[in-house]
């Protein structure tokens, strides 16, 4: 493979074992000023972004190893080589960061010649660091269903799923609470708009009065208010203070409102919870199987006192996933950095629980608190209501002037895997 430059020809470029597909394009910010910078896309689905910047902009001094392709994601740097039959020096270093799909790492690439002068010359090199690697947390596993230690947190008669929840052991000797610990029996629970257990059923949001829904203190002054369909049950922290938690915990599907008062700048994280009937698994009856893996998702729509959107679900809120299940065969989950990804897992059959695996991983005491560290959290992934399917739902279709406002559009979110990543937190900071 090879292509040329400015009338040079390069011949290869290799990126921890796969060389970067030939786009001439990737040089040509040699010769371009500071801060331009483009994105390359590669055959291996990489995302390179390149930047050129003076010499004597770099501060770090190079130190390159050389390692094989295969310890790529445990070590901090290794070598690369650019072979070219000659290239020219403008005494201008290369920066490359790219963004390894399946790992999340960001690397840079510092490549510098040989030479200081215009002169042309035979070869340069590049020494690679990581420069804001991550240690990825690897899963606690279990295998099979749990053990059920509360038969239901709500009872609706047979308009609703049952919300139970159990206890299981991992293999390295942990016990898991599933799907998740919560705070439904001891927390406020969220204002109704749409609750068919016994609580309020609106037809729009014209029949709200929001003086029958009670003001929430987060230890602020300013008031705000925020709309939620979730799917299933949230908890809703602002300022790592426990606000409201989901009247309804499993189905029938509602929605909800919350009235509070903060001061800003606001942290809102949300723990969002795939309900199950397989305790442990991560399923429900549905469709003419009990190993139905269900779905998730949340819309929301946060406004001030004046009725103004401060925020509402998109790709600008972070989230992750410490749930995963039902994994039938474990080599399907890539964990490298941040990424918890299990879309190869998704066409896999369950056909016996008992043989079917979870993945865990340890919510830390403070993900809820401002000065939690959720900088190497992956951005939330966003889906369309066809997708989570919702135009069946009066507890979504009554209220679409708030949830799908045409100038504060809401869109439903999660992490990568909308099905079997079952328990996920969000979080978003608001000026």
């Amino acid at each position: 493979m090879s292509f040329t430059y400015r009338g040079i020809q390069l011949t290869q470029l290799w990126v921890c074992g796969g060389p970067i597909a030939s786009d001439k394009r990737a040089f040509d910010q040699l010769a371009r000023p500071p801060s331009k910078s483009i994105e390359v896309k590669t055959k291996a689905q990489k995302r390179v972004d390149i930047l050129a910047v003076p010499e004597s902009g770099i501060t770090d001094t190079p130190v390159s190893s050389s390692y094989s392709p295969q310890l790529m994601r445990k070590l901090t740097s290794f070598q690369l080589v650019l072979t070219s039959d000659q290239l020219q020096s403008n005494q201008w270093c290369l920066f490359i960061s790219v963004k390894l799909a399946y790992s999340n790492l960001k690397v840079i690439f510092l490549v510098f010649s040989k030479g200081t002068t215009m002169n042309k010359f035979p070869l340069i090199f590049a020494s690679i660091f990581l420069a804001a690697s991550v240690v990825a947390e690897q899963p606690t596993f279990t295998m099979g269903p749990a053990t059920q230690t509360h038969a239901g947190l709500i009872n609706c008669g047979g308009k609703s799923r049952p919300s139970a929840v159990g206890e299981i052991t991992s293999e390295d000797g942990r016990m898991w609470v599933v799907p998740a610990q919560n705070n439904y029996e001891m927390a406020p629970k969220a204002g109704d708009l749409f609750n068919e257990c016994g609580g309020k059923v609106l037809k729009s949001l014209a029949d709200l009065n929001l003086n029958d829904v009670t003001v929430m203190d987060a230890g602020g002054e300013e008031e705000f208010t925020v709309y939620l369909f979730p799917d299933n049950y949230f908890e809703l922290y602002v300022n790592g203070i426990l606000v409201a938690v989901d009247p309804v915990v499993f189905t029938p599907f509602n929605s909800t409102i919350v009235r509070f008062k903060a001061d800003r700048p606001l942290t809102i994280a949300i723990k969002m919870v795939d309900w199950e009937e397989t305790l442990g698994l991560g399923m429900e009856s549905n469709r003419g199987t009990k190993f139905h893996a269900g779905d998730g998702g949340l819309v929301a729509h946060f406004q001030d006192a004046k009725g103004q959107t401060v925020a509402i679900t998109d790709d600008t809120w972070k989230a992750q996933t410490f749930y995963t299940s039902p994994i039938v065969n474990r080599r399907c989950l890539v964990v490298s950095s941040s990424l918890r990804d299990s879309s190869a897992c998704d066409k896999q059959k369950v056909t016996d629980a008992k043989k079917t695996s979870a993945a865990h991983w340890t919510v830390a005491e403070d993900w809820m608190k401002p000065n939690f560290d959720d900088s190497a959290w992956p951005a939330a992934e966003t889906f369309t209501n066809d997708t989570v399917g919702v135009k069946n739902k009066k507890s979504y279709m009554n209220f679409l002037d708030v949830f799908d406002a045409k100038r504060a559009d809401a869109e439903f979110i999660w992490s990568s895997n909308l099905v079997l990543d079952n328990l996920v937190l969000l979080r978003k900071t608001v000026k």
